[in-house]
């Protein structure tokens, strides 16, 4: 082939890249590699030990960043335990027998003609306790009061909430009605929903079709106590309310023999209901993690500011440091556009919301909100309005853009359950270029 080559007037060289070493032809006819020079290899050797350190560091920046993005999920509620209410006895009730078909109750007005449209309220109050509640007795519950609604002061959205209690032994009417969102404070039994039973114990999460039939039965030897929020008023503007007294309440040693969902939803998929343990847990407390994770994906640092202080983000970076350093911890129950199974539209059991003892809340402002105290004690700031609370009140922060803090002054963790439209979602997305999000600052100590 050499010959060949020569023959054709070629002449092959040996190729020299940069810095590269010359072959040499041996005596043997092989050929040969010259080694680098000294110096060749010591500059390589840096350059080498170079290549990996930056390898090495950016393993570790990327296991950095992985933590940070991380840091603050939602995970499994392995943690709290459901809250535990201690509600001082009032003097504000009916006995549980009494006659239920008193005309003038809020309950049998709505099964006779509806609900009346009520004027807005000139000055809306903004909470109410326990003690303060008109607590009467229907053909639906033994003991029933209207907490948040236009017929107590307050001005809302078109939801309300009220309190209802069962005793050990007894039922609920049966009955059927707009959409409903239930969580249960104490007690256990069994809540009968289109014909399905559901099991459920303190701190379990009920979603209430529209239009399904339902009754609730004690089967422990507890009374049971739950929180309801509809949207009885907004259902009658659009003209959807409805309501229909199907059984009246009653005693009940057993459970009626129906079949019985084990994972908690009903034959078409949607989810009744939600036990506690199944909830999922976020930790908000300003670590460092959460810290830099704000900074990360917002550019804002979790702090606290003084008071006065103007709002330090808004829309989609607001929710980013709300949801990293707002509250101590966070449990989120129906959340929203459809989490964690349920299919409410109109109204939700969104969130419990944790504030360590001694802790304030972080400050921001959004769309309209119920929260009901199931423990704690304690007040908020609400557009400078301070407003004390304690176990079995319940206070409405109004939309769309009222800046709110709450205090935890007991000595154990307040757990606030948060009450909300199922249009707020939407209606913060449409407005938000004039009505924002805002975030103020984070949670922490009262003292600072």
């Amino acid at each position: 082939m050499p010959e060949l080559l020569a023959g054709m007037g070629y002449s092959p060289r040996p190729y020299r890249g940069r810095d590269a070493p010359c072959p040499s032809e041996t005596s043997d006819g092989m050929v040969a590699i010259e080694p680098r020079s000294n110096r060749d290899a010591a500059t390589l050797e840096p350059l080498s030990r170079a290549l990996l350190m930056l390898n090495r560091h950016a393993l570790t920046i990327v296991a950095i960043l992985a933590s940070v993005l991380s840091a603050c999920e939602w995970g499994a509620n392995s943690v709290l335990e459901p809250p535990v209410q201690h509600i001082v006895a009032t003097s504000n009730r009916p006995p549980r027998e009494a006659n239920h078909s008193r005309p003038s109750n809020f309950y049998s007005r709505r099964l006779a003609t509806g609900i009346t449209p009520l004027e807005a309220p000139s000055s809306p109050r903004t909470g109410i306790n326990e003690d303060e509640l008109d607590w009467v007795s229907t053909a639906q519950d033994y003991q029933v009061a209207l907490m948040v609604s236009r017929e107590t002061g307050f001005d809302t959205w078109g939801v309300e909430s009220a309190v209802a209690e069962v005793p050990p032994g007894r039922h609920t009417g049966r009955h059927r009605h707009g959409e409903e969102a239930m969580y249960i404070v104490s007690g256990r039994g069994l809540i009968e929903v289109d014909g399905i039973g559901y099991e459920f114990e303190a701190g379990t999460t009920i979603g209430i079709p529209y239009g399904a039939a339902h009754r609730i039965f004690n089967t422990g030897n507890e009374t049971i106590r739950y929180v309801s929020g509809t949207a009885a008023p907004l259902e009658t503007f659009v003209g959807l309310y409805m309501m229909e007294q199907l059984e009246t309440r009653g005693q009940s040693d057993t459970p009626p023999a129906v079949e019985i969902s084990h994972d908690g939803y009903d034959p078409r998929g949607r989810r009744i209901v939600m036990h506690w343990r199944d909830a999922e847990y976020r930790d908000g407390g300003v670590s460092i993690l959460a810290a830099l994770k704000a900074r990360l994906l917002a550019g804002v640092w979790l702090k606290n500011e003084a008071e006065g202080a103007a709002p330090r983000a808004s829309n989609w970076q607001a929710r980013v440091a709300t949801g990293l350093g707002h509250h101590s911890a966070w449990v989120r129950l129906m959340g929203g556009n459809g989490e964690g199974g349920f299919d409410n539209k109109f109204v939700t059991m969104s969130h419990m919301l944790v504030e360590a003892p001694g802790t304030h809340s972080g400050k921001h402002a959004h769309m309209d909100a119920i929260l009901y105290v199931v423990q704690g004690d304690g007040y908020s700031i609400v557009d400078g309005e301070k407003v004390e609370w304690r176990a079995g009140s319940s206070l409405r922060i109004r939309g769309p853009q009222t800046p709110h803090q709450h205090f935890n002054t007991s000595d154990e963790p307040s757990y606030l359950l948060r009450i909300a439209s199922g249009l707020r979602p939407y209606f913060q997305e449409a407005v938000e270029d004039v009505y924002p999000y805002l975030w103020y600052e984070a949670q922490g100590a009262i003292d600072d």
